[in-house]
């Protein structure tokens, strides 16, 4: 099964461009506190994966989320080689199913979250293959 979620935090806005070829897309960045420790700050490694959305996928994420939000990212991941003059590069993606925010909890006495507030589900809209003028230089 090929099968990957991450739950981080928005590290920049979303960015969205149209390709070479007429899609749109927005591409992002997420960063993911680690469960390694580093051991000479005894701090939690942060790590950052750069996550490309497309079609109305791109709009909706580039319009309904922000640096500094928390975000859950579902998907899978994907390769991607390519040769140039100094050999052959490979490079993992992400390539998302669903991005969705975290259920925000109130606290006693307060009105529970609005469903619109809470999620963001991109199941609606339909998967896009990933396009060769991608926003990355492979």
């Amino acid at each position: 099964m090929n099968s990957v979620v991450l739950s981080g935090v928005m590290n920049s806005d979303p960015k969205l461009s149209t390709s070479k070829s007429g899609i749109e897309y927005c591409w992002f960045v997420v960063s993911v506190k680690s469960e390694r420790v580093d051991k000479s700050t005894g701090k939690s490694k942060i790590q950052s994966f750069p996550i490309t959305v497309y079609g109305e996928k791109a709009k909706y994420v580039a319009t309904n989320l922000k640096k500094g939000e928390q975000v859950e990212i579902v998907g899978k991941l994907t390769c991607k080689s390519s040769k140039d003059d100094r050999g052959w590069k490979s490079e993992i993606q992400i390539e998302p199913s669903s991005i969705s925010k975290p259920f925000k909890l109130k606290s006693e006495g307060s009105e529970a979250p609005k469903q619109e507030e809470s999620v963001t589900p991109l199941e609606e809209a339909p998967a896009m293959p990933i396009e060769d003028d991608s926003p990355f230089d492979f």
